[in-house]
């Protein structure tokens, strides 16, 4: 090795070449002679390494997508009232056949006479409304003249029965003004439920009291008062 650094000298005197351009290249300061070189494997694997702050991006769990689920009907026991709009709405009473109303007289002598009749067959159900505002009085509407509905856990729908008649206890007539404090009665009759019901659940429009909402009622069967016990 020296006997070649020795000819490249003289060789380079003789061309005008300096010694340094001669000198082999310094390894670098951190090379050490007992580290073996890298394999082309591991060469490999270190290029096809990703620096940590590029992230790769991980496929994201399914996620079930959230099915519209339509709100659960809140309805309220026959026995208790719903307060709406300022109006206090209670159920009084509910029977099955021997609802009164008066019918014109069949007579021609005086047709403005009226009879009192009893009705054998349809549910009805009384109703009364209460304006709790002090000193506004609110305009109702008889539930009978809205859409006015009753059915049961079976999935019947029990017509609402227009009978031209006045029902006996009734003051609503259309619509009209109910005064704070007054309480006003309404009566609704209803085709007579199959037998072997358990509950029936009326829904009563919010129109008629001036709400948005809709009013509801669960009536149990054993709140059903039975006029000629045919539910037995």
């Amino acid at each position: 090795m020296r006997k070649l650094f020795f000819i490249l000298c003289i060789v380079a005197a003789f061309n005008g070449i300096s010694e340094d351009a001669v000198r082999p290249p310094k390894p670098p300061a951190d090379f050490d002679n007992d580290t073996p070189p890298k394999s082309v494997e591991s060469v490999s694997k270190v290029q096809s390494q990703k620096p940590s702050s590029i992230e790769e991006d991980e496929p994201k769990p399914e996620t079930k997508k959230n099915k519209s689920v339509a709100p659960k009907l809140v309805w309220t026991d026959c026995t208790k009232p719903i307060f709406s709009n300022g109006i206090l709405v209670e159920i009084k009473k509910v029977q099955l056949g021997g609802m009164e109303v008066y019918q014109p007289s069949p007579t021609a002598f005086n047709p403005r006479r009226t009879l009192l009749t009893i009705l054998a067959d349809p549910l009805g159900i009384i109703v009364e409304l209460t304006n709790s505002k002090t000193g506004k009085k609110m305009e109702v509407t008889s539930f009978a003249d809205t859409g006015i509905k009753l059915t049961d856990k079976s999935g019947n729908d029990y017509r609402a029965l227009p009978v031209n008649a006045v029902r006996k206890g009734q003051t609503i007539f259309g619509t009209q003004a109910l005064y704070p404090n007054k309480t006003e009665t309404d009566i609704l009759l209803f085709e007579a439920p199959v037998a072997g019901f358990k509950e029936l659940y009326l829904e009563l429009p919010g129109d008629a009291i001036g709400s948005d909402e809709p009013l509801r009622f669960k009536i149990p069967a054993k709140q059903i008062v039975d006029y000629y016990h045919k539910m037995k």
